[in-house]
């Protein structure tokens, strides 16, 4: 068995990159007695799922007797594990940091969205009061979609197969904003 270390773990918080570097929102959990010939970058992503956290993070380990602002380093493979661990090898204490990584939820538009929208573009083209939210108006625009197409394809790859329907929007959308101007 090689050399036993304690990790001081955070996690749930995030970096504030500003003028002084902190970590902000965490808490810490320390883990005891680890044998750091069993560290890799596994056992880090091990440790944030024990914790509650995503695998699919950023970690981060701060170099002994440096501050975040000067000895935050970036965890990405296991060389990195092999540098902190030797740059710890005196100390009994691993600072370690994690940083969730929030992949940003990206919506298609599909072509009911186009269609309200568009009913959108016309209602303030036309000074109408259309009430969107009316259930019946809503339903009858579905069925006229589910009776034109049978494919619930992102509306750019039926506006490809339909010719000129994202242009028809986009000119509504562009002869609106040109009026309000």
């Amino acid at each position: 068995m090689d050399k036993l270390v304690n990790f001081e773990f955070w996690y749930g918080g995030s970096f504030d990159w500003g003028p002084i570097i902190q970590y902000v929102g965490g808490q810490c959990k320390i883990f005891e007695n680890i044998d750091v010939s069993t560290v890799c970058i596994n056992s880090s992503k091990d440790i944030s799922v024990e914790v509650g956290e995503s695998s699919e993070a950023k970690y981060w380990f701060i170099c002994p007797n440096k501050t975040l602002q000067n000895g935050l380093t970036n965890i990405v493979e296991d060389g990195d594990i092999v540098m902190m661990l030797k740059a710890y090898a005196s100390l009994d204490n691993v600072v370690l940091y994690l940083e969730n990584v929030y992949i940003p939820f990206i919506q298609f538009d599909t072509r009911e969205n186009l269609d309200y929208e568009k009913r959108i573009v016309e209602s303030e083209f036309n000074n109408d009061d259309v009430n969107l939210d009316d259930e019946e108006h809503i339903l009858e625009d579905e069925n006229e979609v589910g009776a034109e197409h049978d494919s619930d394809a992102p509306s750019s790859v039926l506006g490809d197969m339909e010719g000129t329907r994202d242009e028809d929007v986009q000119s509504s959308i562009n002869d609106t904003m040109t009026r309000r101007e």
